[in-house]
């Protein structure tokens, strides 16, 4: 799991060996804090940082999944009443199902391929207003359709 600082994320993977083969869970979010709160994106729209990852380590599988959650709901989704909704993409099916398989509880929504990601990374802009204006971050998306 990549779950770093996504302005080090391409430096941690850099230092994590031979990932060849290997499911690379990314967690991180390409945040920019420098101008305070709230951020913006270091990358977005036409790149995502899981897509930069990804090409970083092309022999590695990376899986975009739990970015739009805070890390307290991630480690403890009886944080939140009720079903959420979880979002995950990449490229690797196999992967995909690997991530699935390890938070079965979860209501997934798979976005598909791995360019799935600049929406997720995207919904973090919306995701750190939400924060500011309810004071935490116990809080997931629903879909309903």
């Amino acid at each position: 799991m990549l779950a770093g600082s996504g302005k080090h994320a391409l430096d941690i993977l850099a230092e994590a060996g031979d990932l060849d083969g290997k499911v690379v869970w990314d967690v991180t979010n390409p945040l920019d804090f420098s101008q305070g709160f709230p951020p913006s994106l270091t990358v977005a729209n036409t790149d995502s940082l899981a897509e930069q990852l990804q090409r970083a380590h092309p022999s590695a599988r990376v899986v975009k999944a739990l970015n739009m959650v805070a890390n307290a709901v991630m480690v403890d989704p009886s944080r939140l009443p009720g079903d959420s909704t979880l979002i995950l993409c990449g490229d690797d099916a196999d992967a995909k199902a690997q991530m699935t398989g390890v938070l079965e509880g979860f209501g997934w929504t798979d976005l598909g391929g791995l360019d799935g990601a600049r929406g997720m990374e995207s919904w973090l802009l919306l995701w750190t207003r939400l924060y500011g204006a309810l004071g935490t971050g116990d809080f997931n998306l629903k879909l309903i359709r």
